[in-house]
């Protein structure tokens, strides 16, 4: 039997029931067993899609039709191996899930960190011409941001990650094809975001002195996290949000592990709005109500 829960498509079951699309920021779960020779029984709770992978299975036989029963509705159907089946309209249909491009997807789905766990580089601003001391600013903003301390534990040690850290008008085109970017500022001050200004979901104005705004998004096969007004890791604790751990003292150790975006004031446990974009990258309902409240925000 299978009895699966969870809330990213980065987890995926080592069994014969995979999890295809579910609603983000939702526990989804499934109860699947046969219940003889070629039946199957399965119970669902916010579940959208969802396969079932029987080759080789000792009940299952793909010379017969076999018959399956979700949440009440009953399904005979024959396949050598693999059954999809998703959910339109409340409804369940044997069909299978493929997601849109702009949908979320396995290696386009988020949380914050997923934009530091691979391949990526920190960008600040200069398109508003800073003074020396300004850049001297930004520039160390950003470095602060890419240090990392990895903890290899007692016998290896500590050892030191310095990704990438350049300006915005030195970022190279392969640099869009190859690396998530971490970009500082906003899209008067980064011409990377002003790049980008149509397709991202929300900017923070320059005045807004005492926020703070972070947030993941997919571009071009890759995701930026753009970090306008205070960094991500500006806490009430005054430790930094640096962490232990793997990642010994790293700001990227408090991006969130399950959400997409955060506004704050002052610091980042003083939350104003913070959650997850839906299936297709779009802010839900009521995080877009609390942002129309700011007026330091602007949303597309």
């Amino acid at each position: 039997m299978s009895n699966l829960a969870r809330n990213s498509s980065n987890t995926t079951p080592h069994i014969w029931v995979t999890i295809d699309n579910l609603t983000p920021g939702t526990i989804a779960s499934i109860e699947a067993k046969f219940t003889g020779n070629n039946a199957i029984e399965i119970k669902t709770n916010d579940l959208l899609a969802f396969t079932l992978k029987l080759r080789g299975h000792e009940l299952f036989d793909p010379s017969k039709k076999i018959s399956i029963r979700i949440d009440g509705k009953s399904f005979s159907i024959k396949s050598p191996d693999s059954f999809s089946f998703s959910k339109e309209n409340g409804t369940w249909t044997n069909k299978k899930f493929t997601p849109g491009l702009t949908s979320k997807q396995k290696g386009a789905e988020g949380p914050l960190y997923e934009a530091v766990s691979s391949n990526h580089i920190y960008v600040y601003g200069t398109a508003d011409n800073p003074s020396a001391e300004e850049l001297a600013t930004r520039r160390a903003q950003a470095m602060d941001a890419a240090t990392w301390a990895l903890n290899r534990g007692f016998h290896q040690g500590t050892v030191l990650i310095f990704p990438r850290v350049i300006a915005d008008n030195a970022i190279r085109q392969s640099d869009f094809a190859l690396c998530n970017l971490v970009l500082f500022g906003t899209k008067e001050t980064n011409s990377v975001i002003a790049k980008f200004e149509d397709k991202l979901p929300m900017h923070l104005n320059e005045d807004a002195d005492d926020y703070g705004l972070v947030y993941i998004f997919p571009i071009n096969q890759r995701y930026v996290l753009v970090n306008s007004g205070l960094p991500w890791w500006t806490s009430s604790s005054g430790s930094g949000g640096q962490t232990g751990g793997m990642l010994g003292g790293s700001r990227a150790g408090s991006l969130s592990k399950s959400n997409d975006f955060l506004l704050f004031k002052e610091t980042n446990d003083n939350v104003v709005v913070t959650g997850k974009f839906d299936n297709n990258w779009n802010l839900p309902s009521e995080a877009i109500n609390k942002l129309k409240n700011s007026p330091f925000i602007t949303i597309k």
